[in-house]
């Protein structure tokens, strides 16, 4: 009743989202793709072999989880044990919807013919997958990572029971005919497993969510002391340059009234060369915001960034040791970006204002968006390369700074115009 090419496609998708990719998309793809051709192959040599027998589908479907089970164990980096459960999950959705089909079209309400109840089965199969889909891909997903676990056992565990009750096995043991003993036992299991991942994920999240806020906490200490250190570097950096200027001014002075012309321009060469010196102090009117912007502006230089600023804080209710991190990892992100950009010209400039009770912060930088990967190389050693390059692990560097802005209700947009992308947050206090 139920389309076996519908059931390969079905279960291909299942595979790839509720698994984890291990190389990139198109390998992926490629992978379930040979996986649902090989089942469709297999098709006529399985009813050859079963042809006295009924359940030749049910056969097919049996050896089609086994060919699925063996690719995804090459194209996703899930542990052994959630891929059999997925291949078990990919069997048991297929034994239970027939059971489950068959049921359905026993309603004497349901039109009787060939095509509307396949029609219906196929549907519900369909349907009944994208639910599965919905709720065991977010446990699947988080626990992707994790070694072989207990509660992955038990639940590919509790699958083959499911297996075991939809093939009627239970059935034939007690010699009763009654689907009943097939359909709600592996219903239970279904619901058993989906409160058991759910559970475990649910936990575990929370417990992170902890873990995180305690980390952060600490690390936000840290931070707060560090910013004291730096600021008092920074003193004494400025003081440093401004003590070597006045000894210079002093040193001129004493020149004026003597014959000593090239000792008089070289020592205002040096005054020039202090005076275009960035001042310390000058990126905003705070000195700890400015000594994080110096502090960062001095390691950008040795990669070739440059970074200005002008930043006017006035009367503000965000805590200082808030907003100093919000611009400490704001520029870090930013110098990332410029980091992988070739263009020649780096550069971040970072503009402020409080008004209206709120502070607006647009920081304007560098930004080559050129997309150089090309699917298609020279050569066939660069195409497989590229298919079985390892898939990107994407971070978002703005992630703490987007928790600083949600605390404060504020907004954070970034937009990229020719060469340059501009990041512009708003926070309310």
């Amino acid at each position: 009743m139920l389309s076996l090419p519908l059931v390969f496609i079905s279960s291909a998708v299942l595979f790839t989202i509720l698994l984890e990719e291990r190389f990139k998309f198109i390998t992926t793809f490629l992978g379930m793709t040979v996986a649902v051709l090989l089942s469709l192959a297999l098709q006529p040599a399985v009813k050859s072999i079963t042809a006295a027998t009924d359940s030749w589908e049910n056969n097919a479907v049996m050896l089609a989880s086994f060919v699925f089970l063996v690719v995804s164990a090459f194209i996703f980096s899930n542990n052994i044990v959630h891929k059999i459960f997925v291949s078990l999950l990919m069997y048991l959705n297929y034994v239970f919807i027939s059971d489950a089909a068959v049921g359905v079209m026993s309603v004497s309400l349901m039109p009787q013919g060939d095509v509307f109840p396949s029609l219906t089965a196929n549907l519900i199969y369909v349907f009944f997958t994208v639910i599965l889909i919905i709720i065991l891909v977010n446990p699947l997903k988080f626990f992707y990572r994790r070694e072989i676990s207990y509660t992955s056992i038990i639940c590919s565990l509790l699958l083959l029971l499911g297996i075991s009750f939809s093939n009627g096995l239970v059935n034939d043991f007690f010699k009763v005919e009654n689907i009943s003993l097939k359909f709600y036992p592996a219903l239970f299991i279904y619901l058993v497993i989906i409160f058991v991942l759910n559970a475990c994920y649910s936990a575990a999240r929370y417990r992170i969510k902890d873990e995180n806020q305690l980390h952060e906490s600490e690390i936000d200490r840290l931070f707060a002391d560090n910013f004291d250190v730096m600021l008092a570097c920074a003193e004494q950096a400025e003081n440093d340059r401004t003590r070597r200027e006045k000894e210079l001014l002093g040193i001129r002075k004493l020149l004026e009234t003597e014959d000593k012309e090239k000792v008089f321009e070289f020592v205002t060469m040096l005054l020039r060369k202090l005076k275009k010196q960035k001042n310390k102090f000058a990126y905003c009117n705070n000195p700890y915001v400015s000594s994080i912007i110096a502090a960062k502006a001095d390691v950008a230089a040795t990669e070739k960034i440059f970074i200005d600023g002008n930043i006017e804080i006035n009367d503000t209710d965000i805590e200082i040791h808030e907003l100093c991190m919000i611009i400490d990892e704001l520029l870090n992100a930013l110098i990332i970006d410029c980091r992988n950009d070739d263009d020649s010209e780096k550069f971040i400039r970072l503009n402020g204002i409080d008004s209206d009770r709120k502070l607006v912060l647009e920081a304007v930088s560098s930004f080559n968006d050129v997309d150089k990967t090309k699917i298609m190389k020279k050569t066939l050693y660069g195409f497989v390369s590229f298919l079985f390059e390892k898939k990107d692990r994407s971070v978002d560097h703005f992630a703490r700074i987007k928790k600083y802005v949600s605390e404060h209700s504020g907004s954070l947009n970034i937009s990229a115009a020719e060469g340059e992308k501009i990041t512009r947050i708003e926070i309310n206090f």
